[in-house]
């Protein structure tokens, strides 16, 4: 734990000055939920990890607590009066995807910690090759848009489940399945997102690079790099974007898997709900004094879909863009290296 227990003051130091920096307080937060249950080892930057006893404990206390609140919501808890029985069946199954996902993604990445650990590690090598070009990170500000991100979902799940208490009344086992279930798919699509986004500043950062630095010639189709070599800035361009495309297969690798799950069970959730309204207003019943927690629940599983739906977006839209100013610089040159370097990445 010695690693881990000396890069705690990182937390709150500032400014700060590269990606472990503003990345230790996400791996403590992964680390307290049993999605990171290792220890780093040495120096951050060496990006060496170790699986001590208590991480081995901690996984096993995590696991315990989904298994077991998954146990009851399946035999204690029952359905409220006043919820109809095919909503009852749509949060029943929603909760049940939620576990899975949590039991899914605590195991998985016990299995390949190391992979975890080596997304930061990965970013930071990106970052110091990005910094070489002139690159500027804003690693502060990152670091205050993350813990504000992370504070305005859960502050946002507090208010739902008050608002649910208050309108289905408090019942402790339901409580308790209810809160961690729906708290387990909110912390999940914040990582997701986190996760994503160290991604897509990455490629907005080499886009920026990359438009700064190339001019346009005489003949549209022609550009020049200023002030730099050709041939060894494009291939700079080109090893940062294959590490960008290979720290999105991690994040892909580490949480997609999870994410999928949880979006699927929304959409399940989603058509019960639909289903619901539409047999509440044949009974000639008014729409208004339909559920408002089923509705507001349901308005949750809506933004955690679209949130999702963005980042990947995001990063697509980004990754695109890249791939197209580096096509631009191969296509206007003549150089023999760059056909050949570009000739055996295609083979």
């Amino acid at each position: 734990m010695t690693g881990t227990l000396r890069s705690i003051p990182l937390i709150w130091k500032f400014p700060k000055r590269n990606i472990f920096e503003c990345m230790i307080l996400h791996y403590l937060f992964l680390k307290v939920n049993g999605y990171a249950c290792f220890s780093i080892s040495g120096e951050l930057e060496a990006g060496k990890t170790r699986t001590t006893a208590v991480d081995r404990a901690w996984f096993l206390v995590c696991l315990a607590v989904v298994v077991t609140l998954w146990t009851i919501n399946i035999t204690v808890v029952e359905r409220p009066v006043d919820v109809s029985p095919l909503l009852s069946i749509g949060s029943r199954l929603m909760w049940f995807t939620c576990y899975l996902t949590v039991l899914f993604g605590i195991v998985w990445n016990f299995l390949y910690r190391d992979k975890v650990w080596s997304l930061y590690v990965n970013v930071f090598k990106v970052d110091q090759q990005l910094l070489a070009l002139g690159a500027n990170m804003y690693y502060t500000e990152m670091y205050l848009a993350m813990i504000g991100f992370s504070l305005v979902s859960f502050v946002f799940m507090g208010v739902l489940n008050i608002g649910h208490v208050l309108d289905v009344g408090f019942e402790l086992w339901e409580f308790s399945t209810f809160l961690y279930s729906n708290a387990s798919l909110m912390m999940l699509v914040t990582i997701y997102s986190i996760a994503g986004s160290l991604v897509w500043l990455r490629l907005w950062a080499l886009n920026s690079v990359m438009e700064r630095d190339i001019l346009a010639g005489g003949n549209p189709k022609i550009i020049q790099v200023k002030g730099k070599d050709f041939v060894q800035t494009v291939r700079q361009y080109m090893q940062i974007y294959d590490q960008l495309c290979d720290l999105t297969e991690t994040v892909n690798f580490c949480y997609s898997m999870q994410v999928m799950i949880t979006v699927a069970g929304s959409f399940v959730y989603l058509l019960f709900f639909a289903f619901g309204v539409i047999l509440f207003i044949k009974e000639n019943n008014s729409v208004f004094d339909f559920s408002t927690a089923s509705l507001v629940w349901s308005v949750f599983y809506i933004m955690s879909i679209l949130l999702v739906v963005a980042v990947g977006s995001t990063v697509r839209h980004l990754g695109r863009n890249t791939a197209k100013l580096i096509d631009r610089a191969i296509d206007s040159s003549t150089d023999a290296e760059i056909i050949e370097m570009v000739g055996i990445r295609t083979e």
